[in-house]
C-alpha cells in the first residue's frame, strides 16, 4: 500500500491575496543582496555554521544543541525516522499539523490520536497514551486551531513520556514561548522555523533544539545538506532586522483579535488562536471560501479531514491594507450564508 503524501491545496484563478498557507509577512528589506560572493555560495556545498551559531545563540544554546533542517517539517520527519519501526508507537493530538499523521504512515509508526478541538490541552488522556508510546508530538500553538498547551501540562507530558517533540513553529505569535521550559526538561526537543514570523517559507529554513545527544541522534537521519548556502545567507540577513520582525508580529496579534471580533459580529464562532491565523466554523465553509475566492482572497478549507469539514483557516496578513481588504471581503461574503440573517457590521465599530 502506498503511504499517504502531502498535496498542497490548489488555488483558483484570480486569487491575488493568498491567506491559506500561514505564510509570514513580506519583508521591507531587500533580502536578495547576498553580495559579491553569491557565485561561490551556489557552486560549493553549503557551510551553514554561521547561521547555526547565530540561531543557537538566540536561544542561549551551544551549536551542538541545534540541528538545521529544511523547514520545520523536515525536523519532524527526522524525529519520526529516529524512532521508525513496525513496533513503534507515537501519540499526537487531532486535529494537528497534517504532516504528523502522514510521516507516521510513511515511517510505519502506529499513531495514537487524542482529540483536542480547542480549549485546554487534554493532558490526562494524552499522558495515558504517551506513557506507552515511544515518541509524543505536541504542536503548540496548534495548527489549525491555534490552541496552546500550558507550561504545567507540558511538564506533565514530559514526565510521562520517553521523548517529546514540541512543534513551536508559531511560538513568536503566542502569549508565552515555551521553548526555554521545554529545553530544561531533558527529554524534549523543540521544532522552530523561519517560515512564519520571519516570512521565509520559500527558503525552507527550520531547526531543531534540544540536548546535544538527542540532536546528534536525530541529526544522523536525513540528508547531510538540508539548507542551501544561499538560503542560509539570506536567513542571516533577515535575522539582522529584529525591529521589523517585532512590529509585524505585533500587527498580526492585533489583527487576530480584531478579526475574531469581526466574525463575532456576524454570529460566526472562531477558536481563540495564538498562531498567525484564525480558525472559524461555518456550516457553509466551502461556499464562504468560494465567495472569498471570487473576490481574490484564498483561504483554507479542510473537506477531507474529519471534524474540520465546517472549518475555515485564514492567515492574518500582517499588513493594514491587506487586512482591511480581508475585513471588507468577509463583510461581503458572510451575509450571503447567514442563518438567521445577521446584522451588517460597521467595521469602524470593531475594536482595533
Amino acid at each position: 500500500m502506498t503511504p499517504r503524501a502531502y498535496a498542497p491545496p490548489a488555488l483558483g484563478e484570480g486569487i491575488d491575496l493568498d491567506l491559506s498557507k500561514n505564510e509570514g509577512p513580506l519583508s521591507d528589506s531587500n533580502l536578495l543582496e547576498a553580495g559579491d560572493g553569491i557565485g561561490e555560495l551556489v557552486r560549493r556545498y553549503p557551510d551553514t555554521s554561521d547561521l547555526r551559531s547565530r540561531l543557537a545563540a538566540m536561544h542561549g544554546l551551544s551549536p551542538n544543541q541545534l540541528l538545521l533542517t529544511a523547514g520545520g517539517d523536515d525536523a519532524l520527519f527526522r524525529c519520526f525516522l529516529s524512532r521508525s519501526g513496525p513496533d513503534t508507537t507515537a501519540v499526537a493530538t487531532r486535529p494537528t499539523f497534517e504532516m504528523i499523521p502522514i510521516y507516521a504512515d510513511q515511517t510505519g509508526i502506529r499513531l495514537v490520536e487524542i482529540d483536542w478541538r480547542g480549549g485546554r490541552f487534554p493532558v490526562e488522556t494524552f499522558i495515558g497514551a504517551a506513557s506507552d508510546a515511544d515518541i509524543a508530538f505536541v504542536v503548540s500553538p496548534n495548527n489549525p486551531t491555534g490552541s496552546v498547551i500550558s507550561e504545567a501540562d507540558l511538564r506533565r507530558v514530559a514526565s510521562a513520556s520517553r521523548l517529546v517533540v514540541l512543534d513551536a513553529a508559531y511560538a513568536e505569535f503566542a502569549d508565552v514561548d515555551l521553548t526555554p521550559v521545554a529545553l530544561s526538561l531533558g527529554n524534549v526537543v523543540v521544532v522552530r522555523t523561519l517560515s512564519k514570523a520571519y516570512g521565509l517559507a520559500g527558503l525552507r529554513v527550520g531547526y531543531l533544539l534540544g540536548p546535544s545527544d538527542l540532536i546528534g541522534e536525530i541529526g544522523s537521519h536525513g540528508s547531510p545538506y538540508p539548507v542551501s548556502a544561499l538560503s542560509a545567507a539570506i536567513a542571516l540577513q533577515r535575522l539582522n532586522d529584529p525591529a521589523h520582525i517585532g512590529s509585524t508580529i505585533g500587527e498580526i496579534r492585533a489583527e487576530r483579535v480584531r478579526f475574531a471580533a469581526t466574525l463575532s459580529g456576524f454570529g460566526v464562532r472562531s477558536l481563540p488562536s495564538q498562531g498567525n491565523f484564525v480558525l472559524l466554523e461555518h456550516p457553509a465553509a466551502d461556499l464562504v471560501a468560494e465567495g472569498c475566492a471570487e473576490l481574490g482572497i484564498g483561504v483554507r478549507t479542510f473537506p477531507d479531514r474529519p471534524g474540520l469539514e465546517d472549518a475555515l483557516r485564514i492567515t492574518m496578513p500582517g499588513d493594514p491594507e491587506h487586512f482591511s481588504r480581508l475585513e471588507r471581503t468577509i463583510a461581503t461574503v458572510l451575509p450571503r450564508f447567514a442563518s438567521p440573517p445577521s446584522r451588517t457590521v460597521d467595521l469602524e465599530e470593531v475594536p482595533r
